[in-house]
């Protein structure tokens, strides 16, 4: 029988005091790697975003938000309250096994809990930490707090975001957070393979504003372009662009397309069925396929194709005319696209607090022979007795009393 191959990070073991999105989403990508990620979560409601909807079944309940569930899958969950002396001490403890810890407790918080990097390196000296913070560790912001929104606005490119006569808009969701987790992520996992190498350890330092300044959601295009010429990012309503270019409405949603420039306006023309419009005299020049003036005349002539046609049938049309297009795809689109069925990217999981198995996000890369990992998130505490009594030796006694104290 052929053998079975092994996650990119087995054996691997991951301490998360991280909560939210940022740091859960960095521990999520450790865990779907194989990576035994231990999530330690407070005993009064664990992780702020169990508390967050969208809810299975729209019935608000800590183990059905489809946030927690998403960011959390594949890990294990414990219960401590580290204001506790006895909880820290077993949190250093549980430290002092793992390969990699993750934190987002702030600047002194981690120091003041013996659980900062200098602390945990004298037990552990191979251990990789990664501490991710709103600002960074240092600076006149260190200790601002901030949400996905300020550091968002703050990052840079909430500036060039929206309609030209309108202010500045958010992209929506937690853009911001997600770029910094796939940061933190790779900076942890390539800490741990230096570590490997030197046995030492190392300390990663994670600043979501400065992710967001780094991400490529055109932020670094635009700062290199104002360093270099002193050119300030525009707001832009895309009424420049050759026509059509935007978004349009079809007959069951809308769709995307690109005109791409004024020497391909004649794919366009053969595939709305009208070839005559590169003899008329409003499109016949290159400068007048460019001129706001003339969008809504066009307009005019390309809406009623675009509402006559499914998102099916203009992705069919433009790939058959080389035209750059594409379908707006709803939430219920992606998760029915036949592209994704069968690369089988969708993947069901079950878990004890949904009352049906739930699709949810597979692989976002493929590694040949190291499989990625899609397995359903913890119920709060679920694994106090597999870590605190089988991993660390407490008794199960001193279990339940620690628990009817409210410290696990």
């Amino acid at each position: 029988m052929p053998q079975a191959h092994k996650p990119a990070l087995s054996n691997v073991r991951v301490l998360d005091f991280t909560s939210g999105v940022a740091g859960p989403f960095a521990t999520k990508i450790m865990a779907a790697m194989g990576a035994e990620v231990v999530k330690v979560e407070t005993p009064d409601g664990g992780d702020p975003a169990r508390h967050m909807g969208p809810f299975e079944g729209d019935v608000p309940h800590p183990e059905r938000s489809g946030v927690f569930l998403d960011l959390n899958a594949g890990k294990k969950s414990v219960t401590l309250d580290l204001a506790c002396p006895t909880a820290a001490d077993m949190a250093r403890r549980m430290a002092d096994k793992a390969d990699i810890v993750v934190e987002g407790f702030g600047q002194t918080r981690a120091e003041e809990l013996g659980l900062g990097y200098e602390s945990l390196i004298v037990s552990n000296p191979a251990l990789t930490y990664v501490s991710l913070s709103n600002f960074g560790s240092d600076g006149p912001y260190r200790d601002f707090l901030g949400t996905d929104l300020t550091l968002y606005a703050m990052g840079g490119e909430m500036y060039g975001t929206g309609m030209p006569e309108e202010p500045p808009v958010r992209l929506p969701e937690y853009t911001t957070e997600y770029q910094a987790g796939n940061l933190a992520a790779a900076a942890g996992l390539i800490a741990w393979y230096g570590s490997q190498h030197k046995g030492l350890g190392q300390h990663a330092e994670v600043s979501i504003f400065e992710s967001a300044v780094h991400s490529a959601d055109r932020r670094i295009q635009y700062i290199t372009s104002y360093a270099y010429t002193g050119q300030v990012t525009t707001r832009s309503d895309n009424h420049w662009a050759i026509y059509p270019t935007g978004v349009y409405p079809c007959k069951d949603g809308f769709f995307d397309i690109h005109g791409g420039g004024p020497q391909f306006f004649h794919r366009t023309c053969r595939m709305i069925g009208m070839p005559e419009l590169l003899e008329d005299p409003r499109f016949c020049h290159p400068l007048d396929l460019i001129d706001p003036k003339r969008k809504d005349e066009f307009d005019a002539i390309f809406l009623p194709w675009s509402i006559e046609h499914t998102k099916e049938e203009c992705l069919a049309a433009t790939r058959s005319n080389s035209v750059y297009g594409s379908p707006i795809f709803t939430p219920e689109d992606v998760v029915n696209d036949r592209h994704f069925a069968e690369r089988g990217y969708f993947k069901e999981v079950e878990h004890p607090g949904l009352e049906r198995p739930v699709l949810v996000p597979g692989e976002p890369i493929k590694i040949s022979n190291a499989p990625w990992l899609t397995l359903p998130a913890p119920t709060l505490g679920q694994h106090n007795e597999e870590i605190l009594v089988d991993g660390l030796g407490l008794e199960p006694f001193a279990l339940t009393t620690l628990r009817r104290r409210g410290v696990v």
